[in-house]
């Protein structure tokens, strides 16, 4: 918990950014979900940068590196860094193929995954830093072939939502690890 906090005090969050609200918990989840199925699919881009950091971690105390695998959820900390709520989303809509389409809310979710490296009589733990987008596509049947009755027509609409989440990129933060000289 204390790198989490770490992470909060460096890049400036305040409270009610951090804790992201009802608004983005959808978005939030999607995010983790879709971290630990790829970081536990040996081909992904994600699965490789752990594979190269567990590589980079063997020794003789941490055979199999710093991070343990498979990846869950309980190794994770997410937070939402930055966001839109979209409050009327069909007010820009488009109609393809006989549906009205829209973007929804959307959030960048930074994820930070916990390592522990055994040391000489202590561990070490160190973060890894990811973030990912992820927003609402949000679509429904068309009633005629005009855009602009797509926002009147959805307030009865059956509306279908996808989730859509980005590539993970890993950022290094840096959280004051120096030693005094």
């Amino acid at each position: 918990m204390k790198t989490f906090a770490l992470i909060c005090c460096t890049l400036g969050l305040s409270a009610p950014l951090v804790l992201g609200g009802d608004d983005f918990e959808n978005l939030k989840a999607e995010a983790i979900s879709q971290f630990v199925k790829q970081a536990n699919t040996a081909d992904s881009a994600l699965a490789k940068i752990i594979k190269a950091y567990n590589e980079e971690t063997v020794d003789g105390r941490n055979p199999d590196g710093a991070v343990r695998l498979p990846v869950t959820r309980a190794d994770l900390r997410a937070l939402v860094v930055s966001g839109a709520i979209e409050t009327r989303p069909f007010h820009y809509a488009e109609v393809e193929n006989g549906r009205c389409v829209a973007t929804g809310n959307s959030a960048t979710v930074l994820i930070a995954l916990s390592s522990r490296q055994s040391e000489h009589l202590s561990q070490d733990y160190e973060t890894l830093t990811f973030t990912t987008s992820v927003e609402e596509h949000l679509s429904f049947s068309a009633k005629t072939k005009e855009a602009h009755d797509c926002e009147e027509d959805s307030d009865d609409a059956k509306v279908k939502t996808v989730l859509q989440t980005s590539e993970f990129k890993q950022i290094k933060l840096d959280i004051g690890n120096e030693e005094e000289k």
